[in-house]
């Protein structure tokens, strides 16, 4: 008695096993490997600066134009200062939602670089013009007779002027290099700073704005330092030697001051820049959804 041969199963009822049975590796969402306590902190933080930050400088641009003893010449780089400072400010929760939205899948929009353009264009100008007011401090020391030839009000406009543009052009670079690499996309649902802003266009950053700003900073404060300090001890020892009295010189508070001013400065954007040229996090670090 022969027995019944059996059929194999058809290919779409095996495929729809296979399916059911073996555990599939779809996209990676890295929203879910975010460290919970790292996004209440970022949240915290930017809820905290942000008000500040825009509070302080509008308090700053309205002492400015309600008090016309205040416009002076070099207090409108102050006023150039109080503005990108305060654009900073408003974009800052906007940026921290591009940041907590995760990686792209395939690649970046150009809408997604666009708010990153102006937050770069808006810390340029900050940069710039933290350096243009050492270099006001230094001008009034090395040059005191000439300084209010050299530093007008049509001059330091002309200057403010060529800060804004050069710090737009710098702010550009993410969105022109995205087009000429041919990494950009019509459209995409996660814009994080590592997928809008290339390395190369870090590095770029660092070199074109940071690193020679922070170098003249330095040069600037230190000028200023050994000049003040050698004034100090003249007036010190002419004062001394009416009293006849042997004192040591103690450290000026104007070198505390000027430490704190350029420390501060490489303390905020050191940190900031050696992290964004670190490799940027990979997908198979992140976390697998299985769907059974």
């Amino acid at each position: 008695m022969s027995t019944p041969a059996t059929d194999p199963l058809p290919s779409t009822v095996s495929g729809e096993l296979t399916t059911a049975l073996i555990p599939t590796v779809t996209k990676i969402d890295t929203r879910l490997d975010v460290n919970p306590v790292s996004v209440v902190l970022a949240v915290s933080i930017v809820c905290i600066l942000s008000p500040i930050t825009v509070t302080g400088n509008s308090i700053i641009l309205a002492a400015f134009y309600k008090y016309k003893r205040l416009r002076t010449a070099s207090n409108y780089l102050l006023v150039s200062l109080a503005v990108s400072d305060f654009g900073v400010g408003v974009f800052m929760p906007f940026g921290m939602q591009l940041e907590l939205s995760g990686l792209p899948e395939n690649g970046v929009s150009t809408l997604c670089i666009v708010p990153y353009c102006i937050v770069i264009a808006l810390c340029s100008v900050s940069v710039l013009v933290t350096v243009a007011i050492a270099v006001d401090r230094l001008t009034s020391l090395a040059q005191p007779l000439r300084y209010k030839n050299i530093i007008t009000h049509s001059s330091i406009e002309k200057y403010i002027a060529v800060f804004w543009i050069y710090a737009i052009a710098v702010g550009l670079s993410p969105l022109i290099y995205a087009n000429v690499a041919g990494e950009t996309q019509s459209h995409s649902g996660n814009c994080r700073f590592g997928a809008a802003v290339l390395p190369p266009v870090r590095v770029f950053l660092v070199v074109a704005v940071w690193a020679p700003s922070a170098l003249v900073l330095l040069g600037c404060y230190m000028y200023v330092y050994l000049v003040a300090r050698a004034h100090a001890r003249a007036i010190y020892t002419v004062e001394l030697s009416f009293r006849h009295q042997t004192q040591t010189l103690a450290l000026p508070r104007y070198g505390q001051t000027l430490a704190v001013t350029v420390g501060a400065f490489l303390v905020l954007w050191l940190p900031f820049q050696v992290s964004r040229h670190g490799p940027p996090p990979s997908h198979d670090q992140t976390r697998i959804n299985l769907h059974l």
